[in-house]
Order: structure tokens, then C-alpha cells, then sequence
């Protein structure tokens, strides 16, 4: 009888097809047929849309495809879309909610063959999780003389080294030459630099911004005009998507959502003296925002810049993690760690979030011609 039901609703998907404001040049046929398994996370019930983007060194302008979908948890959905025969092609997937906010998201990349069909599955995480493999810490000074991000760094059982799961830490001298690659680095920008260190970000920062527009990950620690006297605006800093930093020192800062796995579990204020020295605005579209402060401004958000991932802090995040006692925001730090790597946020560091980036092993199996953009199965 299931089998039956799922015959049912395939057919009805192949009769009736479903809507789409392809961007895609209308003459190209898809040639591209992808399995989102969705996990079992209450937040995709709010998903209405979905974006892949194809894109590669050799394609000037990536190749883009809106869908509606309705994603069920604990299901899959088959998709149809269109890219450009050639290698190494990057398709990243961001799912909508109806506010506008890229709750989900997913990547692969793969050849597409001159003729016939590509076909293959890929997961659905959160915005941003799993987004990077190994960590570069950037730093002229220990944030308000703490060692906490090397501490927490070695609870989690990151070591040092510049493999998966290891970390280094760089001065910002190295800026200019140091080499940042999309889908692997996860770049921190330490919290309380002293003025050259911005500075001297700012020299390279559109090198930076290339980074994270490529499929890099950005975490940003704002926290400024601590112990160490530097000023991110001084400097002349922008920030992907020219975010704005306002000052504010807070107390208390507020969880937006039950539902963001990076947040979930923890307690719904947090304190800190201070919880924030900065919260955000002219944020753009899609940014999740997961924590604000008493002034309603987001201090802690995380938002696409191309095919890569900002995350922003106000928070001063170190402080408050050698003060987990008594000033809980300290324990957004290992969290965030966690998240981007694609840690399980409550076991332990080699426990990996589920990946599934396999080709289906059948050949073009459910043939040419059709277009799919939400039928969905239970697992």
C-alpha cells in the first residue's frame, strides 16, 4: 500500500509539474536531478523556497534557479534543475522561509557530463553548519588577555595543525600571503585588537571578502574598544555586505528562537558584564538572527555572502567563557565552533553532523524530461 501511495503522488509531481521563476536561459533543458534528504528539525515546516546556484572558476555569471518546495521533516524532496556542461561544478542550496530567511542550506560539486543526466543527494543543515573543516584564528593579541578560545578549542579536542578538525593562529602580518580556501577554512577574527591589527585588516579586507564570497566562512568577533583600544570603524572596516556596527553596551542579551540549533538549549537571556558592546543593523536579506539585545538590535547573526557564510558577534565572547560561572554568554564560543564545523553540539568533537554527497548508483532512473520541485516521501 505505501509503495502504492508513493506511485501516486510521483505521478501526480510528473503530471502537473510545479512553479518556478527559472533565471536560467530558457532554452537550456535540466540536466540535473538532486535528492534534498531533509533531517528531522521542526524549523523546515517554515520553508517555502528554494535557490540553487551553479558556479565555477569558468563561469563568469553563476547560473541560478528558484523553486517552491515544500520541505517535510524527515523526508526528501527530488528537484530538477539546469547547469552548464563542465568540471567542478559548485551547486549551493539555500532554503527560504517566507520571511525571506535562508533557514537551510547545502553544497556539492561535481563534473557535469557533456550529454545525458547528473544526478545525486545531498543533506539539508541549518545556514552555516558544517560550512567549514579547519580553523584559522587571526590575532596580534590575546582578547582581553584570555586564553579561552585555545582552551575551549582543546576541550573540543581541536588540535594544532592545519588539517580537518586542527586550528593555527596567525598575526594579521600574514594577511597579505596567507591562503584561504573556500569550503575548508573557517577564518576567526579575534575579539579586542589592538588599532594596527584592524588596520591592517582593512588593507586586505577585499581579499578577505573574496574569500568568503567563494565558499569561505567568516566568524567575526566586533567586539572593539576593549583592553587593547582598537576601533573597527577607526580603521575604516566594512564588513561583507557593509553591515553597520552600533555601539551599546548591554547587559542582558535575548534569544530569538527555540528552533536555531546553534542556540538551542541554551538559556533564553544570557549575562554578561557585558553581555554585548555592539549589536547590528542594515543587515541583509536572509541574515538569521539569534541573539538581540534590550534595544531590539541583533547581536549575534549569521547571513550568505555569495556562496559563503558570515557569522558576527558584539559579543565579548572570551571574557565571558572564563567567567562561565557567572556570565553565560560565554557559552554561545563553543557553540559556534561547533555549529560551522558540523560538530554535534552536544557530543563530542568527532561525532560529525550527517553527511550524505553520493550519486544515486542507477542511471538516470527516473528518465528525461520531467521536472520536479517538491515530491516529497517520508523516509
Amino acid at each position: 500500500m505505501r509503495n502504492i501511495y508513493l506511485l501516486i503522488i510521483l505521478s501526480v509531481v510528473i503530471l502537473l509539474g510545479c512553479t518556478s521563476d527559472k533565471q536560467v536561459d530558457p532554452v537550456h533543458e535540466d540536466n540535473v536531478l538532486i535528492t534534498l534528504n531533509f533531517p528531522d528539525d521542526p524549523l523546515l515546516e517554515s520553508v517555502i523556497s528554494l535557490k540553487v546556484t551553479v558556479s565555477s572558476l569558468d563561469i563568469s555569471e553563476p547560473f541560478s534557479d528558484s523553486l517552491a518546495i515544500n520541505a517535510i521533516p524527515d523526508s526528501l524532496a527530488i528537484i530538477s534543475t539546469y547547469a552548464p556542461a563542465g568540471e567542478d561544478r559548485l551547486f549551493t542550496m539555500h532554503l527560504y522561509q517566507a520571511d525571506g530567511t535562508i533557514a537551510f542550506w547545502t553544497n556539492y560539486t561535481e563534473d557535469v557530463p557533456e550529454e545525458g543526466n547528473l544526478e545525486f543527494a545531498v543533506s539539508v543543515v541549518q545556514a552555516a553548519a558544517g560550512s567549514a573543516s579547519r580553523i584559522k584564528i587571526f590575532r596580534d593579541n590575546l582578547p582581553w588577555d584570555s586564553e579561552a578560545l585555545d582552551n575551549m578549542l582543546a576541550e573540543l579536542g581541536i588540535t594544532f595543525g592545519a588539517e580537518d578538525n586542527q586550528y593555527v593562529a596567525l598575526s594579521s602580518s600574514t594577511l597579505d600571503t596567507v591562503t584561504l580556501i573556500g569550503g575548508e577554512d573557517l577564518m576567526i577574527i579575534a575579539n579586542d585588537q589592538a588599532q594596527e591589527f584592524y588596520n591592517n585588516y582593512a588593507i586586505y579586507q577585499t581579499k578577505i571578502n573574496a574569500f568568503v564570497y567563494n565558499g569561505g566562512t567568516l566568524f567575526w568577533e566586533a567586539c572593539d574598544l576593549g583592553w587593547a583600544q582598537g576601533s573597527i570603524e577607526q580603521a575604516g572596516i566594512d564588513l561583507p555586505e557593509n553591515i553597520e556596527i552600533t555601539a551599546g553596551y548591554e547587559s542582558y542579551n535575548y534569544l530569538t528562537s527555540s528552533l536555531w540549533q546553534l542556540t538551542a538549549g541554551l538559556d533564553s537571556v544570557l549575562f554578561g558584564t557585558y553581555a554585548s558592546h555592539e549589536g547590528f543593523r542594515n543587515l541583509p536579506s536572509g541574515a538569521v538572527i539569534y541573539t538581540i539585545d534590550s534595544r531590539g538590535l541583533p547581536t549575534l547573526v549569521s547571513y550568505s555572502y555569495g556562496t559563503g557564510w558570515v557569522i558576527v558577534s558584539g559579543q565579548p565572547l572570551e571574557y565571558a567563557y572564563d567567567r562561565g560561572d557567572s556570565l553565560n554568554t560565554g557559552s554561545l564560543l563553543p557553540r559556534i565552533i561547533r555549529f560551522v564545523l558540523g560538530l554535534d553540539l552536544q557530543e563530542p568533537a568527532s561525532a560529525r553532523l550527517p553527511q550524505s554527497k553520493t550519486h544515486f548508483n542507477d542511471n538516470n532512473s527516473l528518465g528525461k524530461g520531467y521536472r520536479f520541485s517538491s515530491a516529497v516521501f517520508e523516509k
